[in-house]
């Protein structure tokens, strides 16, 4: 239904992004000795995953209650509301994982430049 995706368009996503993007920065800081076996960078690199992954699901996805929806009868509310909800879920799980993704490159960043300055 056009109409329940478009109320959850106007939803803002930002949180889950910052949030994907905070669970990215150990999985790129440890992307370089990840397949070393290593405990705690294993760990690491799996807390970073699952806040990605359970990131996208914090808060309700049900829709504001609205009188022009309710006004329209049982079936219809229904509909907006699977659609609010899907199109709301599906946003907040890219905006998780773009997060997270960019947390991972800034991760592997800051461990490439925490590299160059060593000296030997």
């Amino acid at each position: 239904m056009r109409a329940g995706i478009e109320a959850a368009n106007e939803r803002n996503v930002a949180g889950q992004a910052i949030l994907g993007f905070v669970g990215g920065l150990p999985i790129g800081f440890s992307a370089l000795v990840l397949g070393q076996g290593d405990t705690p960078t294993i760990l690491a690199g799996a807390v970073g995953v699952a806040i990605i992954e359970t990131t996208w699901r914090i808060g309700s996805a049900a829709p504001p209650p609205t009188p022009a929806v309710e006004e329209r009868g049982g079936a219809y509310a229904r509909a907006y509301a699977r659609s609010y909800r899907e199109r709301l879920l599906e946003r907040r799980r890219k905006a998780a994982r773009v997060g997270g993704l960019v947390g991972t490159l800034s991760g592997l960043g800051l461990l490439f430049f925490a590299l160059s300055q060593v000296t030997t």
